[in-house]
């Protein structure tokens, strides 16, 4: 395991970290970077800010018990966070495709393997010397949670010391988040995000690139 992790801390991109709270801020971040090393909510849904400091406070307990079947995603009921299995999405939502207990079973215990590994590979990257950008996308039920965020970057402080926290919201919204900025707590914004549904589009990708530039994100070769 010491191996994989030395491993990964000296892949390129490893410092640009996604929090959430679905897949987009990583779609974009590997369009840029033409690269993306996945981290434990790289591809998560989290349900609102409130549940990802929950997770934060008692990481070790995420993804052990109360997980619901995948419909797609597999949710951990006790802290409102869902993450992808190994089967396929598509597949699983498919009501002509039937997979057998078996197969959800070790699907499902591999999956815990799977988010036990990210948890461990998470807890180092963030402790690591190297400088990290986090990202988090503001769902809409968050937006009048601001508090939130200050309590999302003091909870960070507790995994490193040499992080930055940019908090993307819409920009109808920006400017009420913009009042409560600190240090290494920074808010942006983008025109609209992707709808849930289709979260990989690259509609707005010139204000995501915009922040990434401003960020000194290394863009990759295309």
């Amino acid at each position: 395991m010491n191996n994989l992790f030395s491993f990964f801390k000296k892949i390129k991109f490893q410092n640009v970290i996604s929090l959430g709270y679905n897949c987009e801020v990583s779609f974009y971040i590997q369009r840029y970077c033409k690269n993306l090393n996945s981290s434990l909510f790289s591809w998560a849904y989290v349900y609102s800010v409130e549940s990802l400091l929950g997770a934060l406070s008692d990481l070790d307990n995420l993804f052990t018990k109360n997980i619901s079947k995948p419909t797609p995603l597999y949710k951990d009921n006790d802290f409102n966070i869902a993450f992808h299995g190994n089967l396929p999405d598509l597949d699983l939502i498919n009501p002509d495709i039937t997979f057998s207990d078996e197969v959800l079973e070790n699907d499902r215990k591999n999956t815990i393997e799977k988010i036990a590994y990210l948890k461990e590979k998470f807890k180092e990257v963030l402790s690591s010397k190297e400088n990290k950008i986090i990202f988090y996308k503001v769902r809409e039920n968050d937006l009048d949670k601001k508090e939130d965020f200050i309590k999302l970057y003091n909870k960070l402080k507790e995994y490193s010391n040499n992080f930055k926290l940019v908090v993307i919201v819409e920009k109808e919204f920006l400017k009420d988040f913009k009042k409560i900025e600190q240090e290494r707590l920074y808010f942006r914004g983008v025109e609209k995000f992707n709808p849930e549904n289709h979260s990989d589009y690259n509609t707005y990708e010139k204000d995501w690139y915009k922040i990434f530039k401003e960020f000194k994100i290394k863009k990759g070769k295309d």
